[in-house]
């Protein structure tokens, strides 16, 4: 085979669509992979035009950890395609050989957000993601590869062979296999399970003799798997890819990035400013409201002993909340993750207040009475009653958790600012599990809705809302309502 400007020296792979060479291009003299479409397919004129479609999206993206794509033609009826050459391995043959530790697993898994993020905001969606399409520089940099089933959101050119779902079965989300109508929270699915995989060492789901289309119910069908003790603090970021509805994933790749940076701020932070090391094999709680009463040693004290203390516990599940928040897309979990990750001084003024008018200004100028400060006992009694009215109106939510953060700054090591704080990310959490249960009831779906209520219950066992749902499905599922 003979394609003009290039020596091609020998083959790399080979696939259903194309098979892979590396080569010479004579001009300046550089390694290429030359992906060469297989000449049975190239009568077919829609796996001809995804072909050239591939050259043509990954040919706009410009970004570190995109493959980069030099030239795309035909010769002799051979569609060519060429490309960076990418002499490492695939993130999957690392995987099988047991090299990804979870620090360098959310690494990488972050590259390919941040690579989604890229091609999504320029309306490219991957459809294809998995670790066999992640290889490696030289340097050890990610590339996310293979845009061959990739869509153009902004092309009305339907990509899919009628009767067949484009993807791989083991990394696609619901609506892809349905054939549903798919967007970018479509390639985040297939990140949870890229992120599941490269964390365990396996996958998610599995079925006898490796049946594609039962797999493919489970990921349909199946609630979202748990990772491990061990791993049980990545367990937000699984749920806001995996979630079984688009709706409920995170928003946008670039919101799961913000997510994994705000847990690992403050995994960082309980390092940093705590002596009390929680050892490697310590099993992690998976439930917020569980993990405070974890002990890993001998001491229960908030001080210097050997066990974790209840101020540490209460910095993991914030971080657990942050993630959780994130995920939910809410005003207040982003006002969460900018108050803790710069150390609890917001860029915005404080919501208890408006800004002064000229004529207050003055009037306060000429006060003669100082203003008197509140106290910490003052602060919390605010606080306490702002969090009661929070659990009906989400604006006082935001006014508590801003009070808390006052006494904190007063007195650090306030364990009662801290419990306020830990209840209005319980109350946040609730929230969420009974908007995702009211959905599933509203579509009639009764046991997925009480799922999600026993879930949220878990997190958040008094959480007023998730009851009254609970006794409401729970009487539909008895037949003792309409």
């Amino acid at each position: 085979m003979q394609i003009p400007g290039y020596d091609i020296q020998q083959q790399l792979g080979k696939g259903g669509m194309a098979t892979v060479y590396l080569a010479i291009q004579q001009s300046l003299h550089r390694q290429v992979a030359l992906k060469i479409m297989s000449a049975s397919l190239a009568a077919n004129e829609e796996f001809t035009h995804r072909f050239i479609k591939e050259g043509q999206i990954v040919g706009r993206l410009s970004h570190p950890n995109i493959v980069t794509v030099f030239d795309i033609g035909v010769q002799n009826s051979h569609h060519y395609l060429s490309m960076e050459y990418l002499p490492g391995d695939t993130l999957k043959e690392r995987i099988r050989a047991g090299e990804i530790s979870p620090d360098r697993a959310l690494a990488v898994v972050r590259t390919v957000a941040a690579a989604l993020d890229h091609a999504h905001q320029r309306g490219v969606i991957h459809r294809d993601i998995k670790p066999n399409n992640v290889l490696f520089r030289q340097d050890g940099t990610p590339v996310l590869t293979d845009f061959g089933v990739a869509k153009d959101l902004e092309s009305s050119t339907q990509l899919t062979v009628t009767g067949i779902t484009i993807g791989s079965i083991n990394y696609m989300s619901p609506e892809q296999f349905r054939g549903g109508q798919l967007d970018a929270r479509s390639d985040l699915y297939g990140l949870g399970v890229l992120l599941w995989e490269t964390l365990t060492g396996e996958l998610p789901y599995h079925a006898a003799s490796n049946d594609p289309f039962a797999i493919a119910l489970k990921h349909a069908n199946d609630p979202v798997p748990a990772l491990p003790d061990s791993l049980g603090r990545y367990q937000g970021l699984i749920d806001g890819l995996m979630a079984k509805d688009p709706v409920n994933r995170f928003a946008s790749a670039g919101d799961f990035i913000r997510a994994l940076d705000a847990l690992e701020h403050q995994s960082a932070e309980i390092h940093t400013e705590s002596t009390e090391l929680i050892p490697d094999s310590a099993p992690a709680a998976r439930y917020p409201a569980e993990q405070h009463h974890h002990d890993t040693g001998t001491g229960t004290g908030t001080g210097t002993g050997t066990g974790t203390g209840t101020g540490t516990g209460h910095r993991w599940i914030l971080a657990l909340v942050v993630v959780a928040l994130l995920a939910g897309g809410g005003y207040l979990g982003l006002s969460l993750l900018r108050q803790m990750g710069n150390g609890g001084n917001p860029d915005s003024p404080p919501t208890t207040g408006t800004e002064p008018s000229a004529q207050s200004t003055a009037t306060m100028a000429a006060a003669t009475t100082p203003e008197v400060e509140p106290t910490v006992e003052s602060l919390l009694s605010e606080a306490e009653r702002l969090l009661q009215a929070g659990r009906h109106d989400p604006g006082q939510e935001e006014k508590a958790f801003a009070t808390y953060k006052q006494v904190l700054d007063l007195d650090p090591g306030n364990e009662a600012a801290r419990a306020g704080m830990l209840a209005i990310g319980q109350l946040r959490l609730g929230n969420r599990y009974r908007d995702m249960a009211q959905s599933e009831l509203d579509a009639g779906n009764l046991q997925a809705s009480l799922e999600q209520i026993q879930k949220g219950l878990r997190l958040a066992p008094d959480h007023p809302g998730l009851l009254a749902l609970q006794e409401t499905v729970q009487a539909r599922l008895d037949g003792t309502t309409p």
